[in-house]
């Protein structure tokens, strides 16, 4: 995909946020299942005190779930959105040691310090254009991962769900990849850009990465289909 459409890409996105962050946050407040069972995964493998890197957090509610299970988490949250680290600020308040970050978690180099126990993205891969792209984005979340550390990444299987299908808009722009779409969200007609990825997607994203694979999973939604989860360990 050419630079000038990935940063056409990105900027819809961006002016999507801005126009339904209330909207958005709304709809973001329970965890999901599958973050349990990546936590379960990995728990009994973490070092008492630790470190976590939350990758567009949006309104901190991986940090809320991380306040349940674990009091001794330091939680960095970044996000391009300023409305929802605000309501992130708020719903970690007195629950966890959190830093929020803002700034654009796709194009700009990610000014972070040091490395992380645990580095997840949740919901994040599925805005992030151009299949080169997105595999240059998970490795360089890889190189935030300590030894021993690991890198979670959840990838939304909204091609699964005819509700998400329905919400198609007609208009397109130019030189988009396969399986790439301007989804409305809800009853608006704003538009936001998301990659629908496939199975063989998937597969040359864990051949590539170099990271060892620890566990690749189904969770979330009424059909527990609706998110595919990878988990690698860094050796």
């Amino acid at each position: 995909m050419k630079p000038y459409t990935i940063k056409q890409l990105n900027q819809i996105n961006q002016k999507f946020y801005l126009q339904e962050a209330a909207s958005f946050d709304k709809t973001r407040q329970n965890s999901q299942p599958g973050w349990e069972m990546l936590w379960n995964l990995v728990k009994d493998k973490l070092p008492r005190n630790i470190r976590i890197l939350d990758v567009g957090c949006g309104n901190g509610r991986f940090g809320q779930f991380l306040s349940g299970v674990n009091n001794t988490v330091e939680y960095v949250g970044i996000d391009n959105n300023r409305y929802l680290l605000d309501q992130a600020k708020q719903n970690l308040k007195g629950k966890v040691k959190a830093e929020l970050i803002k700034q654009d978690v796709i194009l700009n180099d990610l000014k972070v310090y040091g490395q992380f126990d645990l580095v997840v993205a949740f919901g994040v891969w599925h805005h992030i254009p151009g299949r080169i792209f997105r595999q240059k984005w998970v490795e360089k979340l890889g190189e935030w991962v300590k030894p021993n550390g690991y890198l979670g990444l959840s990838i939304w299987q909204f091609g699964k769900d005819d509700r998400f299908i329905k919400r198609r808009a007609e208009k397109q722009i130019p030189n988009l990849e396969t399986n790439d779409f301007l989804l409305k969200w809800q009853d608006s007609d704003h538009l936001r850009y998301c990659h629908a990825t496939n199975k063989a997607e998937v597969r040359d994203l864990v051949e590539k990465i170099s990271l060892k694979l620890v566990d690749n999973f189904e969770a979330d939604g009424k059909s527990g289909r609706l998110g595919r989860y990878l988990l690698w360990m860094k050796q």
